[in-house]
């Protein structure tokens, strides 16, 4: 099987990756200095296009970076070296910890977890990309809808951001994302649900959140000139209804 587009049903038009396919979209955003990128995404069976039922997974896992989670800006080349910023269930210590999909915070809603607490790394290096950082504390990733009417949307929007003081630096200054906290839990999502994204809608949120300020500065060896999707579960496939980014600066 390889990546679909599918209409879904009294909804919009999403494009489905297989179980551990990887999308990349190169983007030129030349001497930048405030890069910012929003994404809906969602969740449905292996087996079905349109089915976010039954899909609570625990992945073995040695260590492998195939078997997590990466959502982010991705660059680089193998002379060159590779880099990342974004979202992920890995960490600078890796280990066996499973990946996993469970219950949200809610029923209605599913969550991705690996190390714990970890929602987002920085890697860096040659060849193949090393994870330099992760977050401190405990961050979930984007929370997924399992029962779209309760939820306002099968389609859940996450939100990162890239700032450095030169247009021509390899020093990012400063990440971010956009929070929210259910019940005491920090959640790299921004709440904002729906069964029609359009660009329109992730650009007025890229221009108006509220940014919460994530990992340290980091001096990259390639600067990331993509963006990149990775979902290493067997049950499941990532769906991509609407994607945008935007050079602030």
């Amino acid at each position: 099987m390889s990546a679909i587009v599918y209409q879904i049903p009294n909804a919009d038009k999403a494009v489905i990756l297989d179980p551990r396919e990887e999308l990349i979209y190169p983007f030129t955003a030349e001497g930048w200095t405030d890069l910012r990128f929003g994404a809906f995404i969602s969740l449905t069976k292996l087996t079905d296009n349109d089915d976010t039922t039954g899909l609570a997974e625990s992945l073995l896992t040695s260590g492998n970076l195939l078997d997590r989670v990466l959502m982010g800006f991705v660059g680089g080349s193998s002379s060159g070296g590779n880099s990342f910023f974004g979202l992920s269930n890995s960490a600078v210590t890796e280990g066996s910890t499973p990946s996993v999909i469970e219950a949200g915070d809610v029923a209605t809603r599913w969550r991705y977890k690996g190390i714990a607490g970890k929602a987002f790394c920085v890697m860096d290096g040659t060849p193949g990309g090393t994870v330099v950082q992760d977050n401190s504390g405990t961050i979930f990733g984007p929370e997924m809808s399992e029962d779209a009417a309760t939820n306002g949307g099968r389609a859940n929007l996450f939100c990162l951001r890239m700032k450095r003081t030169s247009g021509s630096s390899l020093t990012v200054s400063n990440f971010y994302y956009v929070n929210t906290n259910r019940a005491g839990v920090n959640y790299a999502d921004a709440n904002v649900w729906s069964d029609n994204p359009t660009i329109g809608l992730i650009r007025q949120y890229l221009k108006s959140a509220t940014w919460t300020s994530v990992l340290t500065s980091q001096t990259f060896v390639a600067i990331p000139i993509g963006l990149v999707f990775y979902w290493p579960f067997a049950n499941s496939r990532l769906r991509i209804h609407s994607l945008c980014f935007e050079k602030f600066a």
